[in-house]
C-alpha cells in the first residue's frame, strides 16, 4: 500500500456564454443577472481542503454584457460577486476502514455537499 500525500489546493475556473438574454436570471438570489443582453459568465476560485473530506472554496464571479436585445437600451454594467463555498464529504466507511468504493487513504468527491457561507454582487 502506498502512502499517498493528500491534496492541499487546487485551482479552477470555468467561462459560460449566453447567446441570448436570459428572462430566468434575474431570479439568482446570489448573482442576479440583467435580462435585457446576453452576457458571459467567468468563474475563478480556489480550493483548499482542510482535511481530505472539508473544502473550503472562495471564487470570483464575473457577468460581462454584450448588446441589448433591444435596440436603443442602454448597456446593463457588469457585475461581479464573491463567494465561498464550504463543501462536506459524507464519508461511509466499510470493514477495512476505507470510504466505500474507494483505495484505503484516500477519499470520493461524490457525495460532496456544498453549502455557500457568504456572498455579495456590486455592479462594475
Amino acid at each position: 500500500m502506498a502512502d499517498l500525500k493528500p491534496q492541499k489546493l487546487s485551482l479552477f475556473a470555468r467561462i459560460d456564454r449566453y447567446n441570448d438574454p436570459c428572462p430566468d436570471c434575474s431570479g439568482i438570489d446570489y448573482l442576479p443577472i440583467d435580462t435585457s443582453a446576453k452576457f458571459t459568465m467567468f468563474l475563478a476560485g480556489a480550493e483548499y481542503y482542510l482535511i481530505p473530506a472539508v473544502r473550503f472554496s472562495p471564487n470570483v464571479e464575473w457577468v460581462a454584457y454584450g448588446t441589448p436585445a433591444q435596440p436603443g437600451s442602454p448597456a446593463p454594467k457588469d457585475d461581479i460577486g464573491l463567494a465561498g463555498d464550504v463543501l462536506l464529504g459524507l464519508v461511509t466507511r466499510g470493514p477495512d476502514l476505507a470510504p466505500c468504493g474507494t483505495v484505503p487513504g484516500t477519499f470520493p468527491t461524490a457525495g460532496m455537499v456544498p453549502g455557500t457561507f457568504s456572498q455579495t454582487s456590486t455592479d462594475l
